[in-house]
């Protein structure tokens, strides 16, 4: 489930407990657990202002993944985009439509996804979690869409 655009129904989700470091996995939990679905929109557009550098994604990437750890410990539940089955497939579909340059970009991110995950293990280790997330500078940098500002 994705945090960026989501629609819940509130009789859904009573409560989340104010110590985790990701809310929306747990909140996927929480509907799969009552036998409902989460369903993906792939038609919803959002415009949204991600880290624009690699020490940012790694530090944004290495909370999220302390987030999803957290609840597995926590409960036993596997995010879904956690699960490689679901994954790899994607990501195989997209390494076939791009070019050399592209797919030296998405190994770089795919490595750089494999070290957050392993230190947030870590993290997870030393019981270091980000309850309180650290704002990501160039996430709050305006970037201008089609000569508008979004």
């Amino acid at each position: 489930m994705s945090g960026e655009l989501c629609a819940i129904r509130p009789s859904l989700v009573k409560r989340i407990p104010p110590n985790l470091a990701t809310d929306e996995p747990y909140m996927e939990m929480l509907i799969r657990n009552q036998g409902r679905r989460v369903v993906y929109v792939p038609d919803a557009i959002t415009y949204i202002k991600g880290p624009d550098n690699f020490r940012e994604i790694l530090e944004q990437r290495r909370r999220i993944w302390t987030g999803h750890l957290q609840i597995k410990r926590m409960t036993g539940f596997v995010v879904s985009t956690s699960k490689l089955k679901n994954v790899l497939p994607i990501l195989m579909r997209e390494i076939l439509r791009f070019s050399i340059k592209k797919l030296l970009w998405i190994l770089l991110g795919v490595i750089l996804e494999i070290y957050a995950y392993l230190l947030a293990r870590h993290d997870l280790s030393k019981g270091r979690i980000p309850y309180k997330w650290k704002k990501l500078k160039s996430t709050k940098t305006p970037r201008i869409l089609n000569g508008s500002h979004h």
